[in-house]
């Protein structure tokens, strides 16, 4: 896909930048090479190659989640508690 300078033009327009007459022309080459270049690995076959979630397939071990004691009243340095709970001010109606 070839980028013409007024597509830049246009793309710096609406990312609110400013981008001299010059360095459009070589964004405008640049880009159209990076633009081939997605082009080229949309062609590969992929269909052959199965669906892969994450490349390491080894699982997170995660701890028991149960409450524990604790001598600290961490509501206490709160800028609000009430009843050893934090208090948080209301932000949306």
């Amino acid at each position: 896909m070839k980028l013409t300078p007024e597509q830049i033009s246009s793309l710096a327009r609406l990312s609110y930048l400013k981008i001299d007459a010059e360095a459009i022309e070589v964004l405008a080459k640049e880009m159209s090479k990076i633009m081939a270049m997605v082009e080229q690995v949309q062609k590969v076959d992929t269909s052959q190659l199965s669906e892969i979630v994450h490349i390491d397939s080894r699982t997170q071990p995660l701890r028991r989640d149960r409450a524990v004691p604790t001598t600290c009243n961490l509501a206490s340095d709160a800028a609000m508690e009430q009843d050893g709970f934090v208090v948080v001010p209301k932000v949306i109606d």
